[in-house]
């Protein structure tokens, strides 16, 4: 639902664009019902479309090869895992908290707790116990896994 064109001519407000970014003029593009008191409605971001997508250049990056990347199954799936956690958690965080902690899902996948929020439950253990922990990759090991982007 939106408001017609004549609404957003009158309200002095830009009009829908187009694909292209030109504004819609044409008469079956007028599909405004609302009313002229009505607020203008923002959709907000879907964070598991942003997750989908995120897990779309992972699976792209590991059916490249092993040319292209070590990047596995495992990897993929764990990433992809990690990263709606930390984007899920940071809806609540303040902007500049959220920025600082992007590299997170990242470096918790290399057993790198340092930026975790509170979607970890790693964050609070020593080195000791770190250690302990198998299921993590090693980052010398891993060699250029460590670069793997992360699309905000």
């Amino acid at each position: 639902m939106s408001h017609s064109f004549a609404d957003f001519d009158e309200m002095q407000m830009p009009r829908p664009t187009t694909k292209a970014g030109v504004p819609k003029t044409a008469k079956r593009d007028d599909k405004g019902r609302l009313p002229k008191n009505h607020p203008v409605i923002m959709f907000l971001a879907d964070l598991c479309h942003r997750v989908r997508t995120f897990g779309k250049y992972l699976w792209r990056l590991k059916n490249g090869g092993k040319s292209k990347s070590e990047i596995n199954v495992v990897d993929c799936l764990r990433l992809k895992r990690n990263y709606a956690w930390w984007l899920f958690s940071g809806r609540t965080q303040k902007f500049e908290d959220f920025q600082l902690s992007c590299k997170s899902p990242v470096l918790h996948h290399f057993n790198d707790h340092s930026t975790c929020g509170t979607w970890c439950q790693h964050r609070g253990k020593s080195e000791s116990e770190l250690a302990k922990l198998k299921k993590y990759r090693n980052k010398q090991q891993a060699g250029q896994q460590e670069t793997v982007p992360i699309g905000l």
